[in-house]
């Protein structure tokens, strides 16, 4: 088990990498989880070199890989005049826009992360597990979410919200509510940090154009289907609205409707590339001293 903390910049928090565990289970040490948790990640400020500079961090003592029950995990807190705590309209209109969109949404998503027991759309029963959105599937999926969207605006505040499931894993995590943030889940893997500033900013892109949906006091389209061009146009608009600063020094997958910037170039300090050879070197001697379990 490994647990580190590296202090990146004064504009960062800590940020601690943790085991996710797989050590716990007593798996071999080369399928060891992580996660990267930072306890402040604001828009306001470049966040895209510190990504790459923890996946720098990291590659150079491990190699990544992923499997498929790995993804890409984002808790967004939103920007407001309340603190930074999510209003139940908010909610509302990511709950709606997740559910008229969900077939265009889940069809985008590779294999691996398409509605399995762990990133679940809210119109699904997987596995006998029934929320209070599933049985609106058929009308939804027929292009008649007035129901649905009924239930929604009963919902009067985030806690209501947040029991409208019996478990975390779906494609959004409203568990995480009372912590103040929501989680993501439906990224797909990121062994690289140009794919995981991808993901992140395509999350942040759709959380916000759901936001501006509130602000400018409209609701989702509910006359039809959707298809995955009313999905890229909600995304784009985000896109738009979101402060330059997340949008910087990111190679993002799709050049049309991200841009060709390319990735900085990051290289560690001298008192980073000590503290990651002090790391290691415990790490190696916990291992001889047979208190891990590398094989």
């Amino acid at each position: 088990m490994f647990e580190c903390v590296f202090r990146i910049s004064k504009d960062y928090e800590n940020w601690s990498v943790t085991e996710y565990g797989s050590l716990v289970r007593g798996e071999p040490d080369a399928y060891s989880g992580f996660e990267l948790v930072p306890e402040v990640m604001s828009t306001e400020t470049p966040w895209a070199p510190v990504i790459f500079k923890i996946y720098s961090i990291l590659g150079s003592h491990f190699d990544t890989a992923t499997s498929q029950l790995s993804g890409t995990l984002v808790h967004v807190r939103p920007h407001n005049v309340d603190g930074d705590v999510w209003k139940v309209d908010e909610v509302r209109a990511i709950l709606k826009d997740i559910c008229v969109l969900d077939q265009p949404f889940t069809a985008m998503l590779p294999p691996s992360r398409r509605d399995n027991y762990y990133t679940r759309c809210f119109l699904s029963n997987q596995n006998g597990k029934v929320n209070k959105l599933c049985r609106f599937v058929d009308d939804v999926r027929n292009g008649r979410p007035e129901q649905l969207f009924g239930l929604l605006d009963q919902l009067e505040t985030t806690t209501e919200a947040g029991k409208l499931f019996e478990d975390r894993f779906y494609y959004l995590n409203l568990k995480a509510l009372p912590g103040g943030t929501i989680e993501f889940r439906f990224p797909p893997p990121a062994e690289t940090a140009k794919k995981a500033s991808h993901y992140i900013l395509w999350v942040l892109s759709f959380a916000r154009g759901c936001i501006m949906k509130v602000e400018r006091g409209f609701g989702p389209n509910i006359r039809g289907k959707k298809n995955v061009h009313h999905l890229m146009e909600l995304v784009i608009a985000g896109h738009r609205l979101l402060p330059a600063s997340a949008k910087t020094s990111v190679k993002f997958l799709e050049p049309a409707l991200y841009g060709h910037n390319d990735p900085p170039v990051l290289s560690l300090t001298d008192r980073e590339k000590r503290e990651l050879a002090k790391i290691k070197r415990e790490k190696d001697a916990l291992f001889a001293s047979g208190g891990g379990i590398r094989r």
